[in-house]
């Protein structure tokens, strides 16, 4: 009864259809917009925290006409919060050592360049938009993108192959793979980094024994650091450093 009430393998791809479709509609909506408006950053400045919010209410109601909450995905206060302190900080050793194998070694092997954050415009000598996208990045990207991703996507994909472990497994690499595609405005090298550390986020999620609290937290302090880097190094400056 309970796997009927929520749908199973059918509600679950459904439901991923319907996600997937205002995802994908939401980027459409983005890149032609980002080719009509001067400057470009008010585009992302302003529509991408409305296409998270749209993202937010779907899957919510989607929840609810399965009967489910959002407790039940992970939102809720941790248990221990010195075990989600180190959680976030053994993630953010392994974010750093993603980042490195990407600009190292994946970059110089494919001749890429870093990931493109000139969408968002010069941050430097501007504390007013690093102030606001700072906000944005712990809100709209650590709270909203976690509660889509590791929260939302993991658990249609988990429900999807049916579960156990190799459902697990599944769902790991496929909220990666679907949160590295929300990062194509970074181009190819962003999509890669983006996919390495929606896996060491879906790795906190397992190992917070599924509570979002700190996939939140690291999140949030991932971008936090680097829109910091960012504002002091310059973004187009720190664009065109060499890999």
């Amino acid at each position: 009864m309970a796997a009927r009430a929520k749908g199973g393998r059918r509600g679950a791809a459904l439901d991923l259809a319907i996600w997937a479709l205002a995802l994908a509609a939401g980027l459409v909506a983005l890149s032609l917009m980002a080719r009509a408006v001067s400057p470009k950053d008010l585009v992302l400045r302003f529509a991408a925290p409305f296409h998270m919010l749209v993202l937010f209410a779907v899957s919510t109601v989607l929840l609810r006409r399965r009967g489910e909450r959002w407790r039940a995905l992970g939102v809720a206060w941790p248990a221990s919060w010195p075990r989600t302190a180190g959680l976030v900080a053994l993630g953010y050793v392994a974010g750093i050592a993603v980042n490195g194998l990407c600009v190292l070694v994946i970059f110089r092997a494919l001749h890429l360049p870093r990931p493109d954050f000139t969408a968002i415009g010069e941050l430097k000598g501007h504390p007013g938009a690093y102030l606001y996208w700072l906000t944005v990045a712990l809100v709209s990207a650590g709270l909203g993108e976690e509660l889509q991703f590791r929260g939302f996507v993991w658990s249609r994909l988990e429900r999807l192959a049916g579960g156990g472990r190799a459902a697990t497994a599944f769902a790991l690499v496929g909220q990666a793979a679907v949160f590295s595609l929300g990062h194509v405005y970074q181009g190819l090298s962003g999509v890669i980094v983006s996919g390495g550390l929606g896996v060491v986020l879906g790795g906190v999620y397992l190992a917070g024994r599924r509570n979002l609290a700190a996939c939140m937290i690291l999140h949030g302090l991932i971008d936090s650091v680097s829109l910091t880097a960012l504002f002091l190094i310059g973004t187009k400056a720190l664009q065109a450093a060499p890999v």
